[in-house]
């Protein structure tokens, strides 16, 4: 059993995090304190634990008040709820959060070992103490809606309950989380299949841009090539001319004879 369930179990036994329905159980009993050998690093993957457990049960709380809220809009019956007394109930007294997390702490300090990193995280306090301020601010937030969502839950369950219809949404629900489901599904599927659409379009965008950017770098080497090759012709007809032009003005004489050869060569 892994640490997180291990500590899930504790805890909806200790702090009645589980989420039974539609009454829940009030724990009232005080937890044991922390020992005062759990080191910072213990107490931060304590609370890493706690807040992750406590996010996963508040994520299905708040999906059971959907479910709730759904069949009461159904049954029209939403506003009624809305305006009535057990819409205002206040949140029952349960275990606070640091409690909570003194539970958590025990529980981690009692069934996990600690290790050498544990040991050698004292490098820097300061740092872990700001972890660990961040992690329990974080947490309240999360318990403070946890709890909300199990008294909304509790309260409709009630309003269902004075109504004779408790039963019939047991089940309604079923199906409807089905169908719920099975639409998630087929969303799940459309933007799997847009993502995948918008991936491929990226990818031609991103092979044309390629191309013709070899396009233009294929276009600027022809273009240098023929303006090496223009220059090049260039000096030679400037070293034609320059030799033509000497050699006229060298020579005059052989020119206006009509000779071919001069012969002061030989």
């Amino acid at each position: 059993m892994s640490r997180t369930i291990q500590l899930a179990c504790t805890l909806s036994l200790a702090v009645a995090l589980g989420t039974s329905f539609p009454v829940l159980g009030q724990d009232t009993t005080q937890p044991e304190a922390a020992p005062e050998q759990a080191t910072t690093a213990q107490k931060i993957a304590a609370v890493e634990n706690l807040n992750h457990t406590l996010s996963v049960n508040r994520t299905r709380a708040e999906a059971r008040t959907r479910m709730l809220r759904g069949f009461l809009k159904e049954k029209n019956l939403l506003d009624d709820y809305q305006q009535s007394d057990t819409a205002d109930t206040q949140p029952p007294a349960s275990m606070s959060y640091d409690q909570a997390v003194d539970t958590a702490v025990t529980h981690y300090v009692q069934t996990t070992p600690q290790t050498l990193d544990d040991e050698l995280a004292i490098n820097n306090p300061a740092q872990q103490q700001r972890d660990l301020l961040g992690l329990e601010t974080l947490g309240r937030t999360v318990y403070e809606g946890y709890n909300q969502a199990r008294q909304q839950n509790q309260d409709m369950a009630e309003f269902l309950h004075e109504r004779n219809l408790f039963d019939e949404y047991q089940k309604w629900a079923p199906v409807e989380a089905a169908k719920q489901q099975a639409a998630a599904q087929v969303e799940m599927q459309k933007r799997a299949a847009a993502d995948e659409a918008e991936a491929k379009a990226e990818h031609e965008k991103a092979m044309d841009l390629y191309q013709q950017q070899l396009a233009r770098e294929r276009a600027q080497r022809a273009l240098k090539l023929q303006r090496e090759f223009e220059l090049k012709q260039q000096r030679m007809q400037d070293l034609t001319e320059i030799r033509t032009s000497k050699f006229q003005r060298g020579y005059p004489y052989w020119n206006t004879w009509g000779d071919r050869y001069p012969d002061v060569y030989y």
